[in-house]
């Protein structure tokens, strides 16, 4: 089996390889940030399929947000049932926080961003 040494080699589009086991995730919140980076025709991972690439283009260029999701689920089902991907776990995420931090909220994209909080 053939696989890429690290994962700075897989985003730059270096080398073939059998498998990959990596994480994923979006910084945005916004579907296209993720679909279209994976899924759109071409792509690191080499799926290809016509609907998707459709789909996703009709998503980022849907001005209304509630159309623009039709799509992206549309396209994350094909992606789905194509086996694109294998994906294994969601772990959760679990934040404890002291009482004494001030001004912070867990985020859902697995970043922690203590810029505006404090200590008291």
């Amino acid at each position: 089996m053939r696989y890429v040494a690290e994962h700075a080699a897989f985003l730059k589009g270096e080398g073939r390889f059998d498998a990959l086991f990596t994480g994923w995730g979006t910084i945005t919140y916004d579907a296209d940030w993720a679909m279209w980076f994976n899924f759109h025709t071409p792509n690191r991972v080499g799926f290809s399929n016509p609907e998707v690439d459709k789909l996703l283009e009709q998503g980022r260029a849907a001005i209304n947000p509630r159309e623009a999701e039709r799509f992206y689920w549309r396209a994350q089902e094909i992606v789905w049932n194509d086996a694109a991907w294998l994906w294994l776990f969601k772990h959760p995420e679990i934040t404890g926080v002291n009482k004494r931090l001030k001004n912070f909220a867990p985020r859902v994209n697995e970043y922690i961003m203590v810029r505006d909080s404090w200590v008291e």
